[in-house]
């Protein structure tokens, strides 16, 4: 079979590759296609709730990541305020 340059099957192909199709079993923390019904390492049975529950964990995960930043940002900036002030004070 000769797949054309715009088939289906390569745009599928690249999501697999970037990660953006991968998920964790949650029995064994295998990456997994996430269209799995079930874990070739395990043999445990995905389920639909499960997916979800992995799917607003990530979401979570990088929420928390985000902030972790920001706080990061925000000390970083009040370090050079007050590196500013000092400069000034002549101390």
């Amino acid at each position: 079979m000769i797949l054309e340059e715009n088939d289906d099957w390569e745009s599928e192909s690249d999501e697999i590759e970037n990660g953006s199709n991968l998920i964790q079993c949650p029995n064994c923390r295998q990456q997994i296609y996430s269209e799995s019904e079930k874990c070739p390492r395990c043999s445990y049975w995905i389920t639909d709730d499960e997916l979800d529950a992995d799917y607003s964990n990530q979401k979570n995960t990088a929420k928390g990541i985000k902030r972790v930043g920001l706080i990061i940002l925000w000390l970083i900036g009040l370090a050079g305020v007050f590196a500013t002030i000092l400069v000034l004070l002549g101390v």
